[in-house]
């Protein structure tokens, strides 16, 4: 059979690699069980030594549930088939027992003797076999320990191969710890790394569909699989090889959807008209950064988050002079403006035209970041805000990480990703909610900057907006 002919480049290269442990983290869906069942069936009809004088007469296998140890069953008797092998099934029997549990496992039997086990996921399923060990969606597993506890021995002690295949579940699992020390070259494991996108460019779309495909229409399959996921961290997770750490997550999707209302937003007219005291922030960005700018609407006890605006890669003087507008609303009341960086001239220029006591600059370091964290966690968690439902901020809120750091310090950040930048709309909602719960506001003073004055100023009629100039 020709590799080149029958498997993608990816495949290739993991049937191509006869290291004695290798880890496969993968997308979801790309055929790596199919492929490990070629391998497999391949490894025993062939009695091929890894190890000078340990044949893989043997292959135990196991997954995170029951179907999917019969799929993998399913596979081997397609290869067995295609090698024009004898594979016997004998069904499911009991081949370890005690006091305790049992273990089971489903049986092919070849025709010079191999076995290929298909066991339980139960945690002791490893313990004493001798002979090639795979272990599918590892980071799945409940108690991944006394898992690898059985399997280790295989290798180490008895020279026998090792699989670890899987999908992440979060950077607490030993399946984890794997993939990061084998970046790190602190093991000896063979590591490959297969996302969505890898597989697709590899020729997966082409076998989906049956035909050779365009760049387009992969970027567009890719697409189609993001949007339904409807979250970024699944997206990541399951199809990007990232792991989230959802155990960090400052924000959890339940925080976020309690003070979510679809419709909410409003044209920049009603806030022009508006009678109730109105609150915004300013989260700078120019060209890898968006700029986001929040204005709240205080109804007592509640914040409306009425407008957002967002600008992309946009001059400082469009954004200046949008701000000069959000400023001169007749019942705006504060605006707290991120003053790191490029940021602090441009908070300078807009506490000289406004004046300190409606414009308060903050520096984005990690005591002030901790402060606007907590005051936005504290709001949400008391339901006294209203955001639209929006994915790209709920995601940005959701993005949002409390780490701490090697010298104890605590720290909010999240990581860059396509989707919510550098949750940009995370800063600018805290710096506006900000504004309202963290210090006196100060008096209205309205000047007499009129939005006609900004070219393309229709840019702004609508609740979002991104803009490049």
């Amino acid at each position: 059979m020709s590799l080149n002919r029958t498997f993608m480049p990816y495949q290739q290269r993991w049937l191509r690699d006869k290291s004695l442990i290798k880890i496969w983290e993968k997308s979801r869906r790309i055929g790596a069980t199919w492929i490990q069942a070629y391998e497999d069936v391949d490894d025993i009809i062939t009695e091929r030594e890894y190890t000078p004088g340990r044949k893989v007469k043997k292959v135990y296998f196991s997954s995170k549930d029951e179907d999917c140890g019969k799929e993998y069953i399913e596979y081997c008797l397609m290869w067995a088939k295609i090698f024009n092998v004898a594979a016997n099934d004998l069904g499911e029997q009991v081949i370890e027992e005690d006091d305790r549990s049992k273990v089971k496992a489903r049986i092919l039997e070849f025709k010079n003797g191999g076995r290929i086990n298909s066991l339980s996921s139960a945690p002791t399923a490893f313990n004493s076999k001798g002979g090639k060990i795979v272990w599918d969606e590892s980071a799945l597993h409940k108690d991944q320990r006394s898992m690898w506890s059985g399997a280790q021995p295989a290798a180490v002690v008895w020279g026998y191969p090792i699989r670890i295949l899987s999908t992440h579940k979060g950077k607490l699992t030993l399946f984890y710890r794997f993939c990061k020390n084998a970046k790190n070259g602190k093991n000896n494991f063979s590591l490959h790394r297969v996302t969505i996108v890898d597989a697709v460019n590899d020729g997966l779309y082409d076998k989906v569909m049956g035909r050779a495909t365009t760049a387009e229409e992969r970027a567009a399959y890719v697409e189609q699989i993001r949007t339904s996921c409807q979250s970024e961290d699944i997206f990541q997770e399951d199809y990007m090889a990232e792991p989230v750490d959802s155990t960090t997550a400052f924000f959890s999707y339940e925080d976020i959807e309690l003070c979510t209302v679809d419709g909410c937003l409003r044209d920049f007219e009603y806030l022009r008209n508006c009678q109730n005291p109105l609150f915004a922030g300013w989260d700078i960005g120019r060209t890898r950064d968006l700029s986001v700018i929040p204005i709240l609407e205080y109804i007592a006890p509640m914040l409306y988050t009425r407008f957002l605006q967002i600008f992309a890669k946009t001059k400082f003087k469009v954004q200046n002079m949008f701000l000069s507008d959000v400023m001169n609303l007749p019942t705006m009341m504060r605006c707290c403006i991120d003053g790191t960086g490029m940021g602090m001239p441009l908070a300078e220029r807009a506490q000289e035209h406004h004046g300190k006591s409606r414009v308060e600059s903050i520096t984005f370091n990690n005591a002030n970041k901790e402060t606007l964290a907590i005051g936005m966690k504290e709001t949400f968690e008391d339901r006294r805000i209203i955001i639209p439902d929006e994915e790209k901020l709920r995601e940005a809120i959701h993005s949002i990480k409390r780490m701490t750091t090697a010298t104890g310090a605590i720290r909010f950040d999240a990581e860059r990703t396509e989707l919510t930048g550098h949750a940009d709309e995370f800063w600018g909602l805290a710096l506006a909610i900000h504004a309202k719960t963290g210090g006196p506001s100060g008096p209205v003073t309205v000047m007499s900057t009129s939005l006609s004055t900004l070219k393309h100023h229709d840019k702004f009629s609508g609740a979002i907006n991104y803009s490049t100039y």
